[in-house]
């Protein structure tokens, strides 16, 4: 009998912009627009992230989903916290501003299983 898979998990990567400045107005606008834009090193990023076994979605603005299972979370981020934020490897701190957990909508069933 083969073995059950393991549910997939995914998380949000959000980017650093190239100017290093995330506004603090979330909304973007023709007056900081140039503060949104990414460098040169994202397709980087993303394939570190596609490497260690991640799926990873497509960039949109300054995000971009990864999607794996538990295992591949827990070893790339070296840890069993898999809610949330999760620690950054020192490797990405300069270009990710963070990774992170959806919360679950408020509405609809309780589970999906």
């Amino acid at each position: 009998m083969p073995a059950p898979k393991m549910p997939l998990l995914s998380a949000q990567v959000l980017l650093v912009p190239a100017s290093g400045q995330i506004p603090s107005d979330p909304e973007i606008t023709a007056a900081n627009i140039d503060k949104l834009k990414l460098g040169p090193g994202t397709e980087g990023i993303m394939a570190v992230f596609n490497k260690a076994g991640f799926r990873v979605g497509n960039l949109v603005g300054l995000s971009f989903s990864i999607t794996a299972d538990a295992t591949v979370f827990e070893a790339f981020f070296h840890t069993k916290k898999l809610s949330g934020d999760l620690p950054l490897p020192s490797t990405l701190s300069k270009s990710v501003r963070g990774v992170t957990f959806p919360l679950p909508p408020d509405f609809g069933p309780g589970s999906f299983a």
